[in-house]
């Protein structure tokens, strides 16, 4: 059937019915001659396939037929779907190396969900990444972000976040680190980044950096491991 319905069509299609079927797999075909058939009727259309058309696999069940009917169009889905199916079948995947988790996905602010939990992998602006832990996760939002823009990282050196954001005392993001500080990564050219944080206080720390960085929290989801 056409993209726009004749007074012909008409008699056998719905409206609702064109809108439903019109785009799917069983209305649609490739002849060479698309101007030509426009919205002519059946019969038509059925005429110029015949004489021309010499993909048969993809039009006998057309030109064997005396209507178009959405009947035919769920039939003709059918077939040609096997089709496809049988050519572009895939074998069942047996490497023990690859193995497929059950996740959940997180928001930033998901952060009673995310206690006890182990990631998997993170979004950011539409982009997957995976992180097996959340201090490899951190390290490496961190390191995106400062790719962008690394003055924004220079301006947070030394700064503290209120107790109120985040129970941490230490500057997350320092110079050079204290010869008796643990739980520190360097981000890069001796900036170092404080690790040693709870899974909530993490998100907590993105939350705020996302703000400098003016990225909307939609834009980072993390999917862990369902429980």
């Amino acid at each position: 059937m056409p993209q726009t319905l004749s007074n012909s069509w008409k008699q056998i299609i719905s409206d609702e019915e064109h809108d439903k079927y019109v785009h799917t797999l069983g209305n649609l075909s490739i002849t060479g001659y698309n101007s030509e058939l426009s919205n002519k009727s059946f019969k038509e259309k059925k005429k110029l396939i015949k004489e021309n058309s010499k993909i048969q696999i993809l039009n006998q069940d057309v030109i064997n037929q005396d209507s178009w009917t959405i009947n035919n169009i769920k039939k003709r889905a059918i077939r040609l779907s096997r089709i496809l199916l049988n050519k572009y079948y895939l074998s069942r995947i047996t490497d023990p190396s690859i193995e497929f988790e059950l996740v959940d996905k997180l928001s930033l602010s998901d952060l009673q969900r995310i206690k006890g939990r182990k990631p998997v992998s993170f979004t950011l602006q539409g982009a997957n990444y995976t992180a097996k832990t959340f201090k490899q996760l951190l390290i490496e939002v961190v390191q995106l972000l400062d790719q962008d823009n690394p003055k924004i990282l220079d301006s947070l050196i030394g700064f503290r976040f209120s107790e109120r954001d985040i129970s941490v005392q230490n500057p997350l993001i320092g110079r050079l680190p204290s010869s008796n500080q643990s739980g520190i990564s360097e981000i890069r050219d001796g900036i170092y980044l404080y690790t040693h944080l709870s899974a909530v206080n993490i998100l907590k720390e993105l939350k705020l950096l996302f703000k400098f960085y003016n990225i909307s929290e939609k834009d980072f989801t993390i999917s862990v491991r369902k429980q």
